[in-house]
C-alpha cells in the first residue's frame, strides 16, 4: 500500500536521525555507568554490541566508544559475554522496508557477523545499576537476584537464526529459565516449535522499558530485571505466554507485552485482571505476530493512558474492545498507529479510538480472507446504525453508539460461499418401571462449504465432523438397567440417525418377616420377590407361637433391599383338666366273720392351661364331690356299730378314707 510504504519511507528517515543520536546518548549512558554487571542474564553489552546483535540504527560504520574514557567505567565481564563483531558493515546493508523487514534483515546481518555466548548470571553488586537512555530520559534498574539459565540455554540456539525459535522438534518440556515477577511466579520453557512464558496467580511487576534504537523496544518482560532482564535473545524466540486466573496486572501495565516481536498467542488473556491499572500505553506495542486480540475482558474503569497502545501491530487483523470504559483516558494518542492489515473492530459504547489508518484502496485483499475492499469505508455489520459506512476519521469521531457494535472493512467476496448443513439425531428412550417413556434427542449439526463459482458450477468442502457426548442413564434403586451409558460418538456425514431403547429390569429383594412377642423378636423369616412385585407370604410362626393380630395378607415388594414386615405373636396356649379320686372304703363286718367292702369315690376336677413354648402349667380351682349316705345293712338279732355312714363333701384337702362297721349281739339275746 502507498500510504503505508510513504509512512515506513518516512519513519525509517526519522529512524536514522534518532538512532544516531539514541546511539551516542547510550554509550553516552553505559560510560557513566556504575557496574556493568547489573541483574542481567546477558551481560549489559557495550552500544555497538546491542546494536550489533539487534540494531535498527543506520549507522553501521560508527566507530566504538572509547571505554578508558571515564576512570569510573567498568568493562564488560569477559566471563560472561564474548562478542566479535564485524565492523567492516556499510550503510548499504541497510532495508529501507517495513519494521519487520529492517528486524528480520538486521537480525540475519548480526548473526553473520557475531557471536554470543549465554553464560549463567552473576550475581550483581547492592548498589549496582544499568543506566538506559530512552528520548533523553534516564531509567535506573535495581539489581535484583535472576533465577539462572542452564549451562547452554534455548535462548543460545535460537540466537543463531532468528527466525527459528528451536532447533529441536520433539515435544518434551525444556524448562530454561524461572523465578517471580512482582508476586506471580513464571517460568520459562521450550516445547516443540515453542518458547513459552508461563505466569501464575498473583501480581505482575511494574513497568518497566527501554528502547534498543527508534523501532524496536524491550517491553516489561523483556527488561524487566526479574523476567528476561533484556536478554533480547529470548524476548526474541518468545512465541506463546500463557496466563493463569488469578493473575494481576500491575497499575502500571504500559510497556507489559511491548517489543515481543515474534509472540503468536496469548493464552488466558481473560484471566488477566486489569481492575487496578491506571496506564496501559505501549501495552502491545511492536508485537508484530500478533494478528487478533480479544480484549473483552479487560476492566479499564480506571485506565487513563492508552496511547500507543497498539502501535506498530503490523499484523493485527482483529480487535475486540467491546468492554472498554474509556471515560477516564486522558490520552489515546497513536492508540492504533501503523495498524496496517486491522479490518476487524468491535468497539463498545465507551470505546473511543485514535490512530486508525484510512481503508486501502478498492480491490485490496483483505489479509486472511477471500474478500475483496470495496469502497474507502467502515462499515457497522452488526449493532448500533448497522449497515452505516464511515471513514477511518469518521469512526474515530464517531458518538452516540449505545451498544457493542462491529466495524469491517467494506468488501465483498470474490465468491458466493454458502454453508450446507445435517443434523444427525440420536434419540434416547428410556423406558421406566412405572410405564412412562422418557425421550432425550441428541443433535449434531455437521456442514461442509459450498463455493458458488462464477461459472454457476458448485465446489464443496469436506463435510465437518461433531459427536454425540456420552449419556449418563440415571440409576434406580431396587432396578437393574439395560446399559449404565450410552457412549460418546463421532458423527460424519456417513452417520445415519440413531434409536436407542433402555429398560430397567427389577432386582430380586428380600424382605423380613420379624415376629414380635410383646415388642421383643422372637423370630424371623426370610421371602424373595422382585422390585414392584405384589406376593401373598405364607407366614411360619415361630415354634410354640400363634399370630395374635391380623397380619398383611399381601406385601408389595420395595426397592430399598430393607423391607421389614412386622407381626404380633403371642405363645401358644394348650387348655386341658387334671383330675383327683378320693375314695372311702366302707367294710361290713358280718358276725360270720365275712367282710363286705363298699367303695365310694369323688371324682375331683380343675383345669390346667400349658405354655407351649415354656411348658409352664397354669392350675384353676379344685371342684369338690360327695360321698352319698351309707345305710348299714340290718340283721336280726345283731346290732351294727353303726347305722349309717353319713354323706360327706369331698374336697381337694380330703384323702382317702376306711371306715369299719361291725355287728355286736345284744345282751338280751345272750340271756
Amino acid at each position: 500500500m502507498n500510504q503505508k510504504k510513504n509512512i515506513v519511507l518516512t519513519t525509517t528517515f526519522i529512524g536514522l536521525v534518532c538512532g544516531f543520536v539514541l546511539t551516542q546518548k547510550q554509550a553516552a549512558a553505559a560510560t557513566n555507568a556504575q557496574d556493568s554487571t547489573a541483574a542481567s542474564i546477558v551481560a549489559p553489552q557495550s552500544t555497538a554490541a546491542a546494536t550489533s546483535a539487534k540494531s535498527a540504527d543506520p549507522v553501521q560504520n560508527e566507530q566504538p566508544v572509547d571505554q578508558s574514557a571515564s576512570p569510573n567505567t567498568n568493562v564488560t565481564n569477559t566471563n560472561t559475554v564474548s562478542e566479535a563483531v564485524n565492523q567492516n558493515q556499510t550503510p548499504g546493508t541497510q532495508s529501507a522496508g517495513s519494521p519487520a523487514t529492517t528486524t528480520t534483515s538486521q537480525t540475519d546481518t548480526a548473526n553473520n557477523n557475531s557471536t554470543t555466548s549465554v553464560q549463567p548470571q552473576q550475581a550483581a553488586a547492592p548498589n549496582t545499576q544499568t543506566i538506559s537512555s530512552t528520548n533523553g530520559t534516564n531509567e535506573a534498574a535495581q539489581p535484583v537476584g535472576q533465577p539462572t539459565a542452564p549451562a547452554e540455554s534455548q535462548a543460545s540456539k535460537a540466537t543463531n537464526n532468528s527466525n527459528t525459535a528451536s532447533t529441536t522438534t520433539d515435544s518434551q518440556v525444556e524448562t530454561i529459565a524461572q523465578g517471580t515477577w512482582g508476586t506471580s511466579k513464571w517460568e520459562y520453557t521450550h516445547q516443540g516449535d515453542d518458547y513459552i512464558l508461563h505466569f501464575h496467580a498473583g501480581t505482575l511487576g511494574a513497568s518497566n522499558h527501554r528502547y534498543l534504537n527508534y523501532f524496536d523496544v524491550v517491553g516489561s518482560i523483556g527488561s524487566s530485571s526479574e523476567v528476561f532482564n533484556g536478554n533480547w535473545q529470548w524476548s526474541d524466540a518468545l512465541t506463546q505466554i500463557i496466563i493463569d486466573p488469578g493473575v494481576q496486572a500491575n497499575q502500571d501495565s504500559s510497556y507489559l507485552f511491548a517489543g515481543l516481536e515474534h509472540l503468536q498467542k496469548i493464552e488466558g488473556l481473560s484471566n488477566l485482571d486489569t481492575t487496578n491499572v491506571t496506564n496501559m500505553s505501549e501495552m502491545f506495542a511492536h508485537c508484530d505476530g500478533l494478528t487478533s486480540l480479544d480484549l473483552s475482558h479487560f476492566n479499564t474503569a480506571k485506565v487513563t493512558d492508552m496511547s500507543s497502545m497498539f502501535e506498530w501491530c503490523t499484523m493485527l487483523t482483529s480487535l475486540d474492545l467491546s468492554n472498554f470504559d474509556m471515560n477516564k483516558v486522558t490520552n489515546r494518542e497513536n492508540m492504533i498507529a501503523a495498524c496496517f492489515d486491522l479490518n476487524h473492530l468491535i468497539l463498545g459504547p465507551e470505546t473511543f479510538l485514535d490512530g486508525l489508518t484510512d481503508v486501502p484502496e478498492i480491490g485490496t485483499q483483505i489479509p486472511g480472507t477471500s474478500r475483496k475492499v470495496t469502497s474507502p469505508y467502515w462499515v457497522a455489520t452488526s449493532g448500533y446504525q448497522q449497515g452505516h459506512k464511515y471513514t477511518s476519521t469518521g469512526l474515530m469521531e464517531l458518538t452516540g453508539r449505545d451498544q457493542v457494535t462491529t466495524y469491517d472493512w467494506d468488501s465483498t467476496p470474490a465468491f458466493t460461499q454458502t454453508t450446507e448443513t445435517q443434523t444427525k439425531v440420536r434419540t434416547i428412550n428410556i423406558y421406566r418401571p412405572n410405564g412412562q417413556v422418557k425421550t432425550y434427542l441428541q443433535t449434531a449439526v455437521i456442514s461442509r462449504a459450498v463455493t458458488m463459482n462464477a461459472d454457476g458450477s458448485k465446489t464443496y468442502g469436506n463435510w465437518s465432523t461433531n459427536q454425540w457426548e456420552a449419556y449418563v442413564v440415571p440409576e434406580l434403586q431396587g432396578y437393574t438397567v439395560s446399559q449404565t451409558q450410552v457412549a460418546a460418538q463421532a458423527v460424519d456425514s456417513n452417520t445415519t440417525d440413531q434409536t436407542i431403547d433402555i429398560f430397567y429390569a427389577p432386582q430380586e429383594q428380600t424382605v423380613e418377616i420379624q415376629y414380635l412377642a410383646n415388642g421383643q423378636i422372637v423370630g424371623t423369616q426370610k421371602i424373595t420377590g422382585y422390585t414392584g412385585d405384589t406376593i401373598m407370604p405364607n407366614y411360619h410362626t415361630p415354634q410354640g407361637y400363634e399370630i395374635i393380630s391380623a397380619a398383611p395378607a399381601t406385601i408389595t415388594i420395595d426397592s430399598s433391599g430393607k423391607q421389614i414386615v412386622q407381626v404380633q405373636v403371642s405363645p401358644k396356649l394348650y387348655y386341658s383338666n387334671e383330675h383327683k379320686i378320693i375314695t372311702r372304703l366302707i367294710n361290713v363286718h358280718f358276725p360270720s366273720g365275712r367282710i363286705q367292702t363298699y367303695e365310694q369315690t369323688a371324682l375331683l376336677e380343675r383345669p390346667v392351661t400349658v405354655n407351649a413354648v415354656t411348658g409352664a402349667k397354669t392350675y384353676g380351682s379344685w371342684n369338690t364331690g360327695n360321698w352319698n349316705a351309707f345305710n348299714v345293712p340290718v340283721l336280726d338279732g345283731y346290732t351294727a356299730s353303726q347305722d349309717q355312714v353319713a354323706a360327706q363333701q369331698v374336697t381337694d384337702q380330703d384323702s382317702d378314707q376306711t371306715v369299719d362297721v361291725y355287728y355286736i349281739t345284744p345282751i338280751t339275746n345272750l340271756k
